[in-house]
């Protein structure tokens, strides 16, 4: 017989934790009542290799909502590494924010914000940052500090020549120049 992964053994307490909070729910038990009891009970068992079930009242009500959502499925609630997730995102829209960010000259989050923010786009900056990875943000912000350094060096020659006109228009004679 195969050894059980110690994945495996999660999903199955975790999908025995479910049932036992449906059927307090069903019981006329109040969820976050009920979520407290099913913690309390299934926080801390062994899955083997050294990993315990870290199980608080939160944690029980997200994993119910997700596995009811789901129909039901456990697989729902496969353990999943950080670092991967799955997007909910299509890469049209990334793809169009992505150029919008490059052309706007803008940090991410202040290019985000104008883009319209977390309610109109439907996803939040953190997935943004996310899908750009570490080295587009960086080579976004070496670009904005490039055009801010470029920004204000243009500043600099305006209010220069704007000085040097002053200067001369003060000092022609009157009626010159009108």
């Amino acid at each position: 017989m195969k050894a059980q992964s110690w994945r495996n053994r999660r999903l199955k307490l975790i999908e025995r934790a479910m049932f036992r909070l449906a059927a307090l729910n069903a019981a006329g038990v109040n969820l976050r009542t009920a979520a407290r009891r099913v913690a309390r009970e299934f926080n801390g068992r062994d899955l083997g290799s050294g990993h315990p079930l870290p199980c608080s009242t939160s944690t029980v009500i997200r994993w119910f909502y997700r596995w009811r959502f789901s129909q039901k499925n456990i697989r729902a609630l496969d353990y999943m590494p950080k670092g991967r997730f799955v997007s909910k995102v299509g890469p049209t829209v990334m793809n169009g924010l992505v150029q919008f960010i490059v052309d706007c000259g803008l940090p991410v989050a202040r290019a985000f914000s104008v883009a319209g923010g977390k309610r109109k786009l439907k996803m939040s900056l953190g997935t943004v940052y996310r899908h750009l990875g570490p080295d587009l943000v960086r080579l976004i912000r070496q670009n904005h500090e490039q055009l801010m350094q470029q920004r204000s060096l243009q500043t600099a020659l305006y209010e220069a020549v704007a000085a040097r006109n002053r200067v001369k228009w003060a000092l022609r004679p009157e009626g010159c120049g009108e």
